[in-house]
């Protein structure tokens, strides 16, 4: 089980999807006609992968923590 962070473009992200998906086809033998030339041995297993945005920590970092103080001025 892994987990890696990356940095990267809408395009490398969408090139990377595509690079994942070329890998995996590769090694793709779940239909019976072909899993019955599979290697001996081999099993089932299931390829699990998220491309997902998340928060950018650095920019959450930066703001004050804990509650701020009333200036009066605030919109109601």
């Amino acid at each position: 089980m892994s987990d890696w962070a990356l940095r990267l473009t809408p395009e490398e992200t969408a090139a990377l999807r595509l690079e994942l998906r070329a890998v995996v086809a590769r090694y793709r033998r779940d239909t019976p006609e072909s899993a019955v030339t599979a290697p001996e041995g081999a099993e089932r297993v299931t390829v699990i992968a998220h491309l997902l945005p998340e928060p950018d920590t650095s920019t959450a970092s930066a703001a004050p923590a804990g509650p701020r103080k009333a200036t009066g001025t605030e919109p109601s």
